[in-house]
C-alpha cells in the first residue's frame, strides 16, 4: 500500500476558532456579493437560476423530428395539453425557454 503522509497529527479541534472565523469571513463574504448584485445591477437575481425545484411547475422536454419554429412548437404542446389523458398528469403551467 502507497503511504505518502506518515504519522500525521494536527490538532483539529485546537484549530477550529482559526475554521470557523474563515468560514464566517467567507459565508459573509457570498452574501455581501449577492446583496451587492441584487442592489447594483439590473436584474441580478437571475444570477441565482431557480430553476423548477424551487419555483415550482413542470418541465417538458419535448424533441421533434425536424426543425420546428418556436411559434409552431408553442402551438402543438398547447394543443397537447388540453387531451384530457395530459391533463390527468401534468396539472402545472409549463413554460418555454431556449439555450
Amino acid at each position: 500500500m502507497l503511504q505518502i503522509f506518515h504519522d500525521i497529527n494536527i490538532d483539529w479541534l485546537g484549530k477550529r476558532r482559526f475554521f470557523i472565523g474563515i468560514s464566517i469571513v467567507l459565508m459573509l463574504g457570498r452574501h455581501g456579493t449577492a446583496f451587492y448584485r441584487h442592489k447594483f445591477h439590473p436584474n441580478g437575481t437571475e444570477a441565482f437560476n431557480l430553476g423548477v425545484d424551487f419555483k415550482g411547475g413542470t418541465v417538458l422536454i419535448v424533441r421533434f423530428k425536424q426543425t420546428t419554429p418556436r411559434p409552431a412548437a408553442r402551438r402543438i404542446i398547447k394543443r397537447v395539453s388540453k387531451m384530457p389523458s395530459f391533463n390527468r398528469c401534468w396539472t402545472r403551467r409549463a413554460s418555454f425557454s431556449s439555450k
